[in-house]
């Protein structure tokens, strides 16, 4: 009988580090970025680190309890300041309501934690200023979570456009459009929070198009905006109406040396879709997102050598991670 192979265990992890990490905010944001960082090491092999799932935090004990246990964290916080306290925790990720966003990533920072704090940074310059000096005080890794810069594609697009192969810039329009707020008769996700403003689509949409705009085209010198609340009043699930202060659509015009930027971002609109398009003298990009959308890039560009590099490109980065850039 042909003896069978004996089971061999692996000891330790070699030479690969922890890295503790410590998430404010147990629900969409706070689910999606434990999934991402339980998928470092799959993906991305040998990872620089690997996460250690030490805390989840947030305000109802019995919900972040039950978040905690389902996500395979080693336990919770109600109180962001203990969280932040605990020596075993090196990362702080802020997946947190935007009102904050501010005060626990200063005070992890100020702590020499590393931060990772979801967008919107903050609710006004003033606070985000604050933010921005007391991260390059502490020495420590910090980033905010505008994702779509990392996208293999937009990376290259970026790269094309500053070695000048496609020409001077002329115009970049953007879109992102969603359909969670179409019907005027939906009760939103969740009630809103009386100790935090409601935001809409220029801070929840918005500040993804800006930041995509900035990446690739450059800093604006002007931006002329307008804003819309097509549906004042919304029903909660008890039926009562409440008033709606926030923007359902925002339209701005920017200009970058000589280059007209567009950007719409609607919560009203019956459709899903983030949508880039870039002209330049020889050329133009176009970038493209939604459910309706065969694969999760498009990328037409006027050059096919070029088209073909972003395609190996993107492949490529799938077994990689990609590398950081200001």
């Amino acid at each position: 009988m042909a003896s069978r192979q004996q089971f061999t265990p692996i000891h330790g992890e070699g030479d690969i580090p922890e890295i503790g990490v410590g998430v404010l905010g147990y629900r969409f944001m706070g689910r999606v970025h434990t999934n991402a960082y339980r998928r470092i090491p799959s993906t991305f092999w040998p990872p620089a680190a690997r996460p250690r799932l030490v805390a989840l935090c947030g305000r109802n004990a019995d919900l972040v309890a039950a978040a905690a246990r389902r996500y395979g964290y080693e336990g919770y916080y109600v109180d962001w300041r203990a969280m932040i306290e605990d020596e075993r925790i090196q990362i702080v990720d802020n997946c947190g309501p935007h009102s904050l966003h501010v005060e626990p990533s200063i005070a992890a920072l100020e702590a020499r934690k590393h931060v990772i704090c979801e967008k919107p940074m903050a609710l006004n310059s003033t606070d985000a200023a604050r933010m921005l000096l007391t991260a390059r005080k502490s020495g420590t890794k910090h980033m905010c979570g505008f994702n779509y810069r990392f996208i293999p594609a937009v990376r290259l697009a970026r790269e094309i456009i500053e070695r000048g192969l496609l020409g001077k810039i002329y115009h970049f329009r953007g879109h992102y459009l969603q359909e969670s707020a179409h019907n005027p008769d939906r009760p939103p996700a969740k009630a809103p929070d009386p100790d935090a403003p409601w935001v809409g689509s220029l801070l929840n949409l918005g500040s993804h198009l800006i930041d995509m705009a900035r990446f690739i085209v450059g800093e604006p010198v002007s931006v002329n905006a307008q804003m819309s609340t097509f549906e004042p009043t919304r029903p909660l699930a008890s039926g009562e109406r409440i008033k709606i202060e926030a923007d359902d659509a925002t339209y701005f015009f920017q200009f970058t040396e000589g280059a007209l930027r567009h950007a719409e971002c609607e919560g009203e609109i019956g459709e899903d879709l983030f949508h880039q398009a870039i002209r330049l003298t020889k050329g133009h990009f176009e970038f493209m997102t939604g459910p309706a959308i065969e694969g999760p890039i498009t990328i037409t560009l006027d050059t096919q050598s070029l088209l073909i590099e972003a395609m190996r490109r993107r492949d490529r980065h799938q077994s990689r991670p990609p590398q950081p850039r200001a």
